[in-house]
């Protein structure tokens, strides 16, 4: 859902996990160590978080943490979620022009 959601936008962001855990990084290039995640900008980290806890949904403070969806989320939760995401996407957008792959 989330990935599908950032192709749509033409967001250039990874969206990485395995089972119930994910992080959302950017650049979009896939992290797989501790030097690739040094890379990511956790400015753009910081505000997306920001924006999604004015949604009402609280992500790991830290790019360097991960997201944790549980059997207590049900799918009305996951879609709030992903709308959510939507409008920290489209805030980041508007908001910041210049900012590589917006």
């Amino acid at each position: 859902m989330l990935v599908d959601l950032l192709e749509e936008l033409d967001v250039h962001i990874s969206v990485q996990g395995i089972g119930t855990m994910f992080q959302i990084f950017s650049p979009k290039n896939r992290v797989r160590n501790y030097r690739d995640a040094l890379t990511c900008n956790t400015e753009l980290h910081r505000r997306f978080s920001a924006y999604m806890r004015e949604e009402g949904i609280f992500l790991a403070p830290s790019q360097y943490e991960t997201n944790f969806i549980s059997l207590a989320h049900s799918n009305e939760d996951l879609e709030y979620t992903i709308r959510a995401c939507a409008n920290a996407f489209e805030r980041l957008y508007r908001l910041d022009v210049d900012t590589p792959g917006y």
